[in-house]
């Protein structure tokens, strides 16, 4: 069996999420059915990270294993000849047979968008908002969340979860002319994690929460004490890093 790489870019808007569902449109269902297409078999892929619905990726990383040693530009340029615009595949190469998008993956890093105001050209992708905000008070508040840390009041209620911590490596918040940027890096996120991050902060820029309660808000572990989620349009994921040395960083774009 030979096991192929996928590096996938995707607008995320008319999409389910990643994760296949019946009757819904996903992206890992839209590139499994491409797959059966060129090969006539069904061929099952495995993401490194499931986005939720309307999240977009840059670098989303998948891998799938098939029985015939096709090359992989044939197989890049075959995929997207068949996929629909919203979807691309960025490179198709053959990688060891051990390697596991999922399994292998060290961190992710995902990034938030949100415009200073109304845009026309990227409102698919950012979340507008209409009121300054304090990035001095925002970084601040970063700060406290590098580490391993209970993220429980930053993720939708599961009563089946037994691990809500995760090790946050990087956190970042630039401000740029027309908009703001959160980059987070992670070994792993909780469901909704980080839009709930982006909506508390956010909270803290309008100064109607102090660094001093955001911290406070992560030592409750309770959802209930974190502000509004996030809009999904804003929400990239942008890179995957991998436990193999030989399965390189994907570059940011």
């Amino acid at each position: 069996m030979i096991n192929i790489k996928l590096t996938i870019e995707y607008d995320g808007t008319d999409f389910c999420g990643w994760q296949i569902q019946p009757k819904k449109r996903t992206v890992q269902g839209e590139i499994e059915k491409a797959l059966h297409e060129l090969t006539g078999k069904k061929v099952r892929i495995i993401g490194s990270g499931r986005t939720d619905t309307g999240v977009h990726a840059i670098n989303q990383v998948a891998n799938f294993y098939i029985d015939s040693d096709t090359h992989s530009q044939k197989i890049k340029k075959a995929l997207n000849g068949i996929l629909q615009k919203d979807i691309i595949i960025k490179s198709a190469e053959k990688t060891s047979e051990d390697f596991n998008s999922r399994f292998g993956a060290v961190t992710r890093t995902y990034k938030y968008v949100i415009s200073k105001g109304r845009t026309a050209l990227n409102r698919r992708f950012c979340w507008e908002i209409f009121y300054e905000l304090d990035s001095d008070l925002i970084k601040k508040s970063c700060e406290s969340l590098v580490g391993e840390k209970d993220f429980n009041s930053f993720s939708k209620s599961d009563k089946d979860r037994k691990n809500s911590k995760c090790i946050i490596k990087r956190v970042e918040w630039i401000e740029k002319q027309d908009e703001y940027i959160f980059r987070i890096e992670a070994n792993r996120f909780l469901h909704k994690m980080v839009r709930t991050i982006v909506g508390t902060l956010i909270d803290v820029g309008r100064k109607k929460i102090t660094p001093e309660e955001f911290f406070k808000i992560l030592e409750y572990k309770d959802r209930s004490k974190a502000s509004t989620t996030a809009p999904a349009k804003g929400l990239f994921l942008e890179s995957v890093s991998f436990q193999n040395s030989i399965e390189k960083e994907i570059s940011k774009k």
